[in-house]
């Protein structure tokens, strides 16, 4: 679980939670994602396989042929659990009670729009979200 309102200092991922990164969050520092937190792990997963199994986020691109699970306390340590070359597959949806399934999702610590405008002073300016799409895994090899 991400939580991508978190202002200044508090990390991105819940305390006990587990969030994936894909290389489109090309070099975004990983250690803000859990900073403060307890217990992490991190997962290099390529071509549906762990590749490499850290206690600390690693800083630098994402591999391009796969991702990275990132967990915190207890996701943290189901995470630790994986071995080297263990397959990992990865599903995802909606995580919400709501009757009904969202057609949209907007989500930033900035405001964004106002009268349907994009407003000026977002860091990073690009316009592009950094929160990626969910690819599967390309082939190749990489490691950490």
């Amino acid at each position: 679980m991400l939580n991508d309102a978190a202002v200044g200092p508090q990390p991105m991922l819940g305390p006990n939670g587990i969030a994936p990164f894909t290389d489109k969050w090309r070099a975004y520092p990983l250690t803000g994602a859990v900073r403060g937190l307890r217990q992490i792990t991190e997962e290099v997963v390529t071509r549906g396989h762990v590749r490499c199994v850290r206690h600390v986020p690693r800083r630098g691109p994402i591999p391009s042929d796969g991702y990275i699970l990132l967990g915190a306390g207890s996701g943290g340590r189901a995470l630790a659990r994986l071995h080297h070359r263990q397959p990992v597959t990865v599903t995802y949806g909606q995580g919400t009670d709501a009757g009904s399934p969202f057609r949209f999702a907007v989500g930033g610590k900035y405001l964004l729009l106002v009268d349907g405008r994009v407003q000026p002073g977002i860091p990073g300016g690009t316009g592009a979200s950094r929160a990626p799409p969910w690819p599967s895994p390309k082939k190749g090899t990489s490691c950490c």
